[in-house]
């Protein structure tokens, strides 16, 4: 559809020498991959007939406001998502321990969404719980996480990977 952006295996591949891309959908995980591109095609396909629908409507009746509201996030794929969240976030606590620096600075560099996702059902299995307690004057969906600078993406695939092996 117009005005769709690319996949992040579009992105992937964009970037990515072709000997190269094998190696890469194996370390995000193929299962993961194919099922993401199967998701973005189902997505596109739903669009589309959502798109035809409201086409063919009545002048006069109500229409919905955005396509992709109406798609919850498949519950597979977001536990798949979340599991290897947890993993990068776990292999960047252990090599800080093994570097002897503090842990808690190992996860300076990322999103506090990223966190608060990748953290939702396990937050007692990390260090640090100062940082991701609960401010007095916030709801309990809410986390402090000031530490956390934005910036989780492609140039750590290597941390990924040298934890999945």
């Amino acid at each position: 559809m117009p005005g769709d952006s690319p996949s992040i295996w579009d992105l992937v591949e964009e970037h990515v020498p072709l000997p190269e891309l094998p190696e890469v959908k194996r370390i995000l995980g193929e299962t993961t991959v194919d099922l993401s591109l199967e998701l973005r095609a189902e997505v596109m396909m739903l669009r589309s007939l959502l798109e035809e629908a409201r086409s063919s409507q009545a002048p006069g009746s109500r229409h919905t406001s955005d396509a992709s509201s109406l798609l919850a996030p498949s519950p597979l794929l977001r536990d798949l998502v979340r599991q290897e969240l947890r993993q990068l976030l776990q292999g960047l606590r252990q090599k800080a321990i093994y570097e002897g620096r503090d842990q808690n600075q190992a996860w300076v560099q990322y999103s506090p969404r990223v966190l608060r996702f990748a953290l939702e059902e396990s937050r007692c299995d990390f260090p640090g719980q100062e940082i991701f307690q609960m401010r007095a004057d916030e709801p309990s969906c809410h986390r402090d996480f000031s530490v956390i600078k934005d910036q989780l993406n492609m140039s750590n695939i290597d941390q990924v990977a040298g934890h999945l092996r």
